[in-house]
């Protein structure tokens, strides 16, 4: 169950509630949920995140920054349930919670030895990313040369 605030356009003067002590909150129109909100205060958005001005939003899906070099390890992340080291340069990111298909975008940035501009993905390298629901393989590459980064920070659109 959850506590639900629904504006509705028959009686009630527009605005129906109801409630219990789940701690989670759900946001309504017309019966619909649009937002989420759970225990732990995370919000969930069903409609990508609605419209404003007549434009819709959308949100990042996941993101993570790591440490690249030896023993890979998350510093921070959301949705990202771990990393894995393919090989110099090479990382497979996989979500905790799949995407819907693997069309979403990506960003990201990395940084080593107080160098920035290694390219995700390796612009100047010949293998593409792969990207599914549950996962996304990215390369760290200068040049055509595939290196470890110290930082590798990447960003999850859809």
């Amino acid at each position: 169950m959850a506590s639900t605030i629904n504006g509705t356009s028959t009686g009630n003067g527009g605005l129906i509630s109801t409630g219990d002590d789940s701690g989670i909150l759900n946001i309504q129109t017309n019966e619909t949920t649009a937002i989420t909100v759970d225990a732990s205060q995370i919000v969930s958005y069903t409609n990508n995140l609605g419209t404003v001005a007549g434009y819709p939003a959308y949100q990042c899906r996941a993101w993570v920054n790591f440490n690249g070099i030896g023993t890979v390890s998350i510093r921070g992340s959301g949705n990202v349930s771990s990393i894995t080291d393919n090989a110099t340069g090479r990382y497979t990111i996989n979500f905790t919670t799949a995407m819907p298909d693997a069309n979403y975008s990506v960003s990201g940035i990395t940084q080593n030895v107080d160098e920035m501009g290694i390219m995700i993905d390796g612009v100047y390298d010949t293998t593409p990313a792969v990207m599914t629901a549950s996962a996304l393989k990215i390369d760290t590459a200068r040049s055509s040369t595939t290196y470890d980064c110290t930082t590798v920070c990447v960003q999850i659109f859809r």
